[in-house]
């Protein structure tokens, strides 16, 4: 018998299925091998719009022959741009957050702190779900063997902001001072990875695909994991 969901229904499991992996099974798999909402009105909004994610976490670069089916037309990526962590730097949002913000997204993906800060500072944004536990991990040279070396240490960043505040959380809780103990680097044209090879940098986090390319390379070794290390 076809699965019979409203496309609130549907909506709310995308969200889900970075959670519960759902969304290999496709468009048979949910409706059972035939369009079973067709009886529901087309949406009032038929334009949906996502911020790029290079990360593999985000379960709606998965969906996109679902949203189509429930009547979404023009599904948008925007991309993150140097205007936008430039505005987000002010804000000390995260880069999606700040977007959302503006209005210029409707769904995005990041780590917790960003988007709660973005909420505190007014931003209408709701979190819909987790996505999974264990995601990233940070990654330094051979004599980093712990959060606490970070101390006159240079850290790289990505575009976002939200690794960033990850590394300052943990600095803050075995007692480094972020904004004095640690110099910052960020650029959207050179990812971390890189600059950690070229030497300009003495730790990063990485998360998936960026992760694995990493642990294929070789480079550095891990200082946090988020997957084995309990919180």
């Amino acid at each position: 018998m076809p699965i019979v969901q409203s496309r609130r229904h549907l909506l709310t499991n995308i969200a889900l299925a970075g959670a519960t992996g759902f969304t290999g099974l496709g468009a048979a798999g949910l409706y059972g091998g035939r369009k079973s909402v067709a009886a529901e009105p087309p949406p009032e909004v038929t334009t949906i719009r996502f911020a790029k994610d290079p990360g593999t976490c985000i379960a709606p670069l998965a969906a996109e022959e679902l949203l189509r089916a429930e009547g979404f037309t023009d599904i948008r990526r925007v991309n993150i741009t140097e205007a936008h962590v430039r505005r987000a730097d002010t804000a000390r949002s995260g880069a999606v957050g700040d977007m959302m913000a503006h209005g210029e997204v409707d769904f995005g993906r990041g780590f917790g702190p960003g988007l709660i800060m973005a909420m505190e500072a007014g931003a209408p944004v709701t979190m819909l779900t987790g996505l999974h536990v264990g995601c990233f991990e940070m990654f330094g040279r051979n004599d980093i063997r712990a959060i606490a070396d970070l101390k006159g240490r240079t850290v790289g960043t990505a575009s976002s902001f939200d690794d960033e505040l990850l590394v300052k959380i943990m600095a803050g809780l075995v007692g480094l001072d972020p904004a004095k103990d640690i110099r910052w680097v960020r650029s959207l044209s050179r990812g971390p990875m890189d600059l950690f090879v070229e030497g300009k940098i003495d730790a990063f986090v990485a998360i998936p695909p960026v992760l694995q390319e990493v642990r294929a390379r070789n480079i550095g070794h891990v200082i946090v994991s988020s997957i084995a290390n309990r919180p």
